[in-house]
């Protein structure tokens, strides 16, 4: 038995701000309310922020503030994208002009990974920023631009465009908060984030934000808790040691589903379809966990969406709409250590652990133990 779903898991009225769980949501209200139910306090807005999605041409511009706005209703607060180019914010000839013009629209077209011409980015900064001045009060830039198919330009520009959301953030909303750099790949500052930082990007970040996700079944508690602290070292050798840290986006390739062998529209061929693998209904809270720990301050996970052969793999819910295991974890996870301040960590021999946590209702235990068989780990837990 995996996890019953109690209602009352919605009504835990603890302050989003206290709250670690986010998740990226790409769908209607009845999915919102899906992941508010099992304790989904922040959504990565995407659609409703993105500049390609929401400006077909030179200043004409589509949000949708209402939507965002019912989201905060519902208790689910928003972290903004400044994200994608539009074809008419780019350099491109012509010839690409008509061909995007002629093929459906997608968010990854052409021209969503080129460097925009800054003028024309600023004043979408504005544009968004202001929009949304009431009800967004954290805005991350782009998405995983350490990596072509988001993002073309070099680490120099990505921070000069950094440069001009810091400029039009303080003049518009001077209390919202900037979030980068996205990088994809892991906790530790890669390569071309280093670049960013050495290009004088850091000053302009309020919060780093990561994206990583874990292939594996097993959970490396250890591990992950020096590659945390390695990028928190890094941070610190940089001159901020302070600075908050976001996972925006991570989730687990090929989670696990009941109905592998059923036959449903749109579900992939057999080879690529999630196997039945419980464990890996386990494997976020003890991320959770290990990210609590470390100080990681919000957990988007990727993600709730409907069932899509594309993304068979990552979605949270069976092809029926029912919930898959992982979300009845989480669900457990929010209802008894989300909001609660980290206070002792007991281990032994990387094999049993124990995470203890303080709430303003209880104090509660995370413990878990990877064990081969027959042997046994003791925790002095008190």
């Amino acid at each position: 038995v995996l996890g019953v779903r109690d209602p009352r898991w919605a009504e835990a009225r603890i302050p989003a701000d206290q709250s670690q769980l986010g998740a990226v949501i790409h769908g209607g209200k009845d999915l919102h309310e899906f992941a508010r139910a099992f304790g989904f306090r922040w959504k990565r807005l995407m659609f409703e922020t993105m500049w390609n999605w929401n400006s077909p041409a030179e200043g004409e511009y589509h949000f949708d503030p209402e939507m965002v706005r019912w989201e905060r209703s519902i208790g689910i607060e928003g972290l903004g994208n400044f994200v994608y180019s539009p074809g008419w914010a780019v350099d491109a000839t012509d010839a690409e002009r008509q061909r995007v013009a002629s093929e459906r629209k997608h968010v990854h077209d052409l021209f969503s990974n080129r460097p925009p011409h800054l003028d024309a980015f600023r004043q979408y900064v504005r544009e968004a920023a202001t929009t949304f001045k009431d009800d967004v009060q954290f805005w991350e830039l782009w998405n995983e631009p350490n990596g072509p198919l988001f993002w073309k330009g070099t680490p120099e520009q990505y921070a000069e465009l950094l440069r001009i959301s810091r400029e039009v953030l303080a003049e518009v909303n001077p209390t919202a908060k900037l979030v980068a750099p996205a990088q994809g790949g892991g906790p530790e500052v890669s390569p071309w984030s280093q670049a960013v930082i050495d290009a004088g990007g850091l000053k302009d970040i309020d919060i780093w934000s990561t994206h990583s996700y874990v292939d594996s079944p097993t959970f490396d508690a250890e591990q992950m808790h020096r590659r945390i602290q390695k990028l928190k070292a890094t941070l610190a050798a940089s001159g901020r040691p302070d600075m908050p840290i976001w996972w925006t986006e991570g989730g687990m390739g090929g989670t696990t589903s009941m109905f592998r062998d059923g036959e449903f529209a749109g579900w992939p061929d057999p080879a690529q379809r999630p196997q039945l693998d419980p464990r890996k209904a386990f494997t976020f809270p003890k991320l959770f966990t290990v990210q609590r720990a470390e100080g990681v301050q919000r957990h988007f996970f990727y993600f709730i969406k409907p069932n899509a052969a594309n993304y068979a793999s990552y979605v949270s819910s069976e092809p029926t709409g029912a919930a898959r295991f992982p979300l009845f974890a989480i669900g457990a996870w929010s209802r008894f250590i989300d909001g609660g301040t980290f206070a002792e960590r007991l281990t032994q021999s990387g094999l049993g652990f124990a995470y203890l946590f303080d709430r303003p209702d209880a104090a509660a235990a995370m413990i878990w133990a990877d064990l081969p068989d027959n042997e046994t780990a003791d925790l002095p837990v008190s």
